[in-house]
């Protein structure tokens, strides 16, 4: 039994309930927040104030306001625009475990739901119904909308489900399973689809598949070092201690305990070789390097498993409804990007060793580890195989944290304009090449000045904060440079020559062609005065030309 309190919740609680089918309950605690949460919203809505999702629309139509007597419709259309997803639908335990969070979250008493809503849920869980969710859909920077939005579908009868291994209508699975849908109230369908719970779940089991992996790829190493007639002196104690990285020191130490009683290691102890290639070297290493990374993501989500993430929130003994941007994803975006680009290392190197283990015929080994090479070709396509599985992890790999490049650098969304989605690239608004971007004078003056100070700019006469005046200051010691001195091609020069620094070139061309082409007519006094001109204006536009 796996008991919500809003504020304790393991990786291994929401595996337990996601895959073997634990119940869940919420502590009388919890129930007790969030029914004091309610009461709070309703009288709040009772005395008609303004609350964002609650008496006004939402994103850009927050300032519209709603009549109070359509607040369960609201509600109800919010949920129904946003079940907007598409793909395939998320397996079944990924789904599980966004519910436990979702409940988890709810239970704290910062959403203010109803205690029926929130029993509904938890029932979802133990009686195995399941919200068929589509995995794409959710941006990031609003957290899940789309997906919790799905599930939310659920809750009210709505959408599809899956039941008893059947997918079905939401109507047809709720009531099979004995359960009534409910009616959303204020603020409750925001409540319910605000939030990172699917992609901290996504993560959450990543995250426990990754640390099993990493013990397995121990064992699989230890038994390919035997099998390659390797040497275990890579894995002493005094080498690993010069670098002293938590991960490096523990799988170095797996790895001694597993070869400790190897009769294979001993029978080669003096066979001559001085070392082995990186793949077995650097075991350690690598499998350290990617057990810290493993560390650092399990971190992220544990955290992110106790969190609101829900918007508004309500705080009954402030009396306060605050708006934030809990629901933005980027902690776990990051820490999801870094959990598998380590884990493509692991399946690199694994990969390396398989295919040394095929071709080493001068450790003894026949080749692709076959008795009878020719008639039978042994396992040479299973390493083409794990080649081919490599080269496609790495592709996935690749970081999904970055900007979609549009013309100014984002990819808005219209709900709030342009804004931070963990799903984008990031651009430079220049299109000066990037060996000129790289000088520092350069960057500057390749932006003039950042967004945030022209905003400040447009107040007109109004006295800027510490951070324009900040900003400012930084702005005036990158014009300066580090020192007083100036290089040639930061000589001060008049407006109207640096601006038309190429006209001012082909006229000082055009000058010399002039004296050198045309003696007879150069020594004219006023030829020879303006092609003169023409050549010192284009060599001081030359020489303080921006580089």
């Amino acid at each position: 039994m796996v008991e919500l309190d809003g504020k304790h919740l393991t990786l291994e609680a929401i595996e337990r309930v996601a895959l073997f089918g634990e119940s869940v309950t919420v502590t009388v605690q919890a129930r007790e927040r969030v029914a004091r949460a309610r009461v709070f919203v309703e009288e709040k809505f009772a005395r008609g104030d303004a609350i964002y999702g609650v008496t006004t629309g939402f994103g850009r139509l927050a300032n519209v306001s709603v009549d109070p007597q359509n607040a369960a419709a609201l509600q109800l259309n919010l949920v129904r625009s946003h079940a907007a997803g598409t793909g395939a639908p998320l397996d079944v335990a990924a789904v599980r475990a966004a519910g436990v969070l979702r409940a988890s979250m709810l239970a704290a008493g910062h959403s203010g739901i109803k205690l029926d809503t929130l029993d509904l849920l938890v029932e979802l869980l133990n009686r195995g119904v399941t919200p068929v969710v589509p995995a794409q859909g959710s941006v990031g920077a609003s957290g899940d909308l789309a997906p919790l939005a799905h599930m939310t579908l659920t809750l009210i009868g709505e959408g599809d489900a899956i039941y008893e291994g059947v997918r079905m209508t939401s109507a047809d699975a709720l009531q099979r399973a004995g359960l009534t849908p409910i009616v959303l109230g204020a603020k409750e369908g925001l409540a319910l689809v605000n939030g990172t719970e699917v992609m901290t779940a996504i993560a959450a089991l990543g995250v426990l598949r990754s640390e099993r992996l990493l013990a397995s790829a121990d064992i699989i190493g230890a038994m390919s070092l035997e099998a390659y007639l390797g040497t275990d002196r890579v894995f002493d104690r005094r080498i690993n201690e010069l670098r002293p990285h938590p991960g490096q020191a523990r799988t170095a130490q797996n790895l001694r305990a597993l070869l400790a009683q190897s009769q294979i290691m001993l029978s080669h102890r003096e066979c001559g070789r001085v070392q082995d290639p990186y793949s077995f070297r650097c075991i350690p290493v690598v499998h350290g390097a990617v057990r810290d990374a493993v560390t650092y993501a399990r971190h992220v989500v544990e955290i992110e498993s106790i969190s609101v993430t829900d918007n508004p929130l309500v705080f009954v003994d402030d009396d306060a409804f605050l708006t934030g941007g809990n629901f933005h994803g980027e902690p776990i975006a990051l820490s999801a990007d870094f959990l598998k680009i380590a884990v493509a290392e692991v399946a690199s190197m694994s990969e390396r060793r398989l295919y040394l283990l095929l071709n080493g015929e001068e450790r003894g080994l026949p080749l692709f580890l076959t008795g009878r090479s020719g008639l039978q070709s042994g396992l040479m396509i299973v390493q083409y195989t794990a080649a081919a599985l490599v080269n496609e992890r790495r592709r996935r790999a690749c970081v999904r944290v970055a900007w979609r490049a549009s013309r100014n650098g984002f990819s808005p969304t219209k709900s709030f304009g342009r804004r931070h989605a963990s799903g984008v690239r990031r651009c430079t608004r220049t299109n000066r090449p990037a060996h000129r971007r790289s000088h520092p004078r350069a960057r500057y003056r390749s932006r003039a000045r950042t967004d945030s100070q022209r905003r400040v700019d447009r107040r007109g006469a109004k006295r800027d904060g510490r951070s324009a005046r900040a900003l400012k200051g930084t702005q005036r010691r990158l014009r300066e440079g580090p020192t007083r001195r100036r290089s040639v091609h930061m000589l001060a020069a008049p407006t109207f020559i640096t601006r038309l620094t190429w006209v001012w070139i082909v006229l000082a061309i055009a000058g010399l062609a002039y004296m050198f082409f045309c003696p007879q007519v150069y020594h004219r006094g006023d030829s020879d005065f303006i092609a003169g001109l023409f050549v010192a204006l284009g060599l001081v536009a030359a020489f303080t030309r921006r580089r």
